[in-house]
């Protein structure tokens, strides 16, 4: 198998892109979490967003919860707007 990019670079240029990748993902993780943890973001009464949130679903560790689905529909949102991920 081969190493692929990453293996064909210097030590300090993966270093590097390293940092430049983390900072990607935290700018885009407290985006995110903008959007997730926002109050005004209620979906439609009746919609299927304002039913998965009233599921009321169990996993192995108990309930899920309502921050899988707003995580989920935050970042469709995200994803949707023209220019929101632009800076």
């Amino acid at each position: 198998m081969g190493g692929g990019y990453c293996s064909e670079m210097p030590p300090a240029s993966i270093e590097e892109r390293c940092q430049e990748l983390r900072d990607v993902l935290k700018g885009t993780v407290r985006e995110a979490l903008g959007y997730v943890h926002a109050p005004s973001w209620e979906p439609v009464t009746g919609s299927e967003a304002d039913a998965e949130l009233r599921n009321a679903e169990q996993g192995p560790a108990g309930p899920w919860g309502d921050l899988p689905v707003r995580t989920a529909y935050a970042l469709a949102d995200v994803g949707i707007k023209p220019g929101s991920t632009d800076q």
